[in-house]
């Protein structure tokens, strides 16, 4: 990773993904720690962001070749991430907006960040896993989503297995009661409101 600012606590920056050199999806996040490793902000409910989804209406995935950039609303969770540089992952702790929602621990499978002068980019690689409050063990999100990106892109299977490697140890992590605690403490920290993009 290139030399880059650190970000202070309340700086809204920008995530962002690319695919094949297009915009796949932008987002406003919060700053809430950063020691120049490891990063932590907070997604926000009713942050306005922009995302890929196909020509029917649905969200793309990333083996798929005809979809548009649209604009979109983060809905259903706050979702607060861990992401150390140069990591094959993000770990978070996402709480429902609402009192009908379920909080969790999740761990996104991703490029590991790069940085912009707006804030840092990554992509999604179709794999994460799911730990909810009253479980004791992660399970798998969707398996069978990074199976076709494997197919489709034809990963040779080192990668994949080198993947499937990160994902295992973020799986021990997000099931780590001092990795929890961390995350909770992060989540419980105050921001502003949420925020919108070239807010």
């Amino acid at each position: 990773m290139r030399e880059r600012r650190r970000w202070n606590r309340g700086d809204v920056i920008t995530y962002s993904e690319e695919k094949d050199g297009r915009l796949w999806c932008e987002i406003p996040v919060t700053v809430i720690d950063d020691d120049g490793s490891r990063l932590s902000f907070r997604i926000q409910v009713g942050a306005e962001w922009r995302a890929a989804f196909t020509r029917d209406g649905q969200r793309a995935h990333t083996w798929e070749m005809d979809w548009e950039v649209r604009p979109v609303l983060w809905v259903d969770d706050d979702c607060t991430y861990l992401v150390s540089e140069g990591d094959h992952y993000g770990l978070a702790y996402c709480s429902p907006a609402s009192d009908s929602g379920v909080s969790k621990f999740y761990v996104n499978i991703q490029e590991p960040l790069s940085w912009t002068d707006r804030g840092f980019e990554s992509l999604d690689l179709e794999l994460d896993l799911v730990l909810h409050r009253d479980d004791q063990a992660a399970r798998w999100k969707d398996l069978p989503m990074f199976n076709q990106l494997a197919l489709h892109t034809q990963m040779t299977p080192k990668r994949k297995a080198e993947l499937l490697c990160q994902a295992r140890r973020a799986r021990e992590l997000i099931e780590s009661p001092t990795v929890q605690a961390e995350l909770l403490n992060l989540a419980g920290i105050e921001l502003p409101p949420r925020v919108r993009l070239g807010a």
